[in-house]
């Protein structure tokens, strides 16, 4: 089934290690929604299970201009590696 929507504001991510997935699949939605926020579990553990690399989520959204936080303080963004080393953590992705 196809989402319809031209563009989205938020999208919530919960699918236990297989974000990539979903992030690919709707890449062109993400490039047309200049202001998305993306909230999901950054679990490094259920990546590797479902044979990914932890930071290929956290880069997909860096090489798209999103920026990363913790959710609820948004005035320091941190890179992908920050998020590596800190482990399992809730992030928002937010282009500003």
């Amino acid at each position: 089934h196809r989402l319809s929507a031209k563009v989205v504001d938020v999208i919530k991510i919960d699918v236990q290690g297989h974000e990539l997935a979903v992030l690919q699949g709707g890449q062109d939605l993400i490039a047309r929604s200049s202001n998305l926020k993306v909230l999901f579990e950054f679990w490094p553990i259920a990546y590797e299970m479902a044979g990914e690399d932890p930071s290929t989520v956290l880069r997909f959204f860096e090489d798209r201009g999103f920026r990363l936080f913790e959710p609820s303080d948004w005035s320091r963004a941190h890179d992908w590696r920050y998020w590596l080393e800190r482990g399992c953590a809730d992030i928002l992705a937010a282009r500003v």
